[in-house]
């Protein structure tokens, strides 16, 4: 069936297979066609998409269908917008503590600079021959 609507429907026709399918109130064939990949923002010659067709047709089964499929966009949408977030919050909280190191660095050098030009005494550390493991 979705391949003879397919065939029949084209959109220069002003309809495409979508709109055909839900002014027919084929719901299997709604269902098929929104799995291969059918537009659901497409809209007939009267500028309306097909979800506002199964509305105005009364044809609610279907209208569930294309709602159930909104929803579940918007959820995949919102669930990767979420992850976009999260993933620039853990890039700027990276940033920040490299900032705060580079800061660190920057600050250790300088004080360095500082000290190079007095005089500082060595560290001398004794070395206790008798508390060395054997070899």
């Amino acid at each position: 069936m979705v391949n003879l609507l397919m065939s029949v429907y084209s959109q220069s026709d002003g309809i495409d297979c979508l709109h055909a399918a839900v002014s027919q109130q084929l719901q299997t064939v709604v269902e098929s066609l929104c799995q291969r990949g059918a537009s659901l923002d497409a809209r007939d010659s009267s500028n309306e998409p097909a979800l506002w067709q199964a509305l105005s047709l009364g044809a609610y089964e279907v209208a569930d269908i294309l709602v159930g499929l909104f929803i579940i966009i918007i959820v995949v949408v919102i669930f990767l917008i979420i992850n976009v977030i999260t993933f620039i919050v853990i890039i700027a909280r990276i940033v920040c503590r490299a900032n705060v190191t580079i800061r660190n660095t920057q600050r250790l050098i300088l004080e360095l600079l500082a000290l190079q030009g007095q005089h500082i005494a060595p560290i001398r550390v004794k070395f206790d021959h008798r508390s060395s493991p054997a070899r």
